[in-house]
């Protein structure tokens, strides 16, 4: 379940720097670390799973260009 993986396996898994993920969540106004994982994000900020998943796809998918 993506929820269970942290910042860091997010973009290793996309293959996208993780320095540049925590920046455009912090563009967001999301405080994270590479260590961060992904439901602690969605508690914290009263996310529900798809609103979360939708803005991760949309960051990764401009990084990846």
């Amino acid at each position: 379940m993506l929820k269970y993986h942290t910042v860091q396996e997010l973009a290793d898994y996309f293959n996208v720097s993780v320095d540049a993920l925590v920046e455009k969540l912090r563009e967001r106004d999301i405080e994270c670390t590479p260590e961060t994982k992904l439901a602690e994000i969605e508690y914290k900020y009263e996310m529900d799973r798809g609103e979360l998943k939708a803005m991760l796809e949309e960051i990764i998918n401009e990084l990846r260009g």
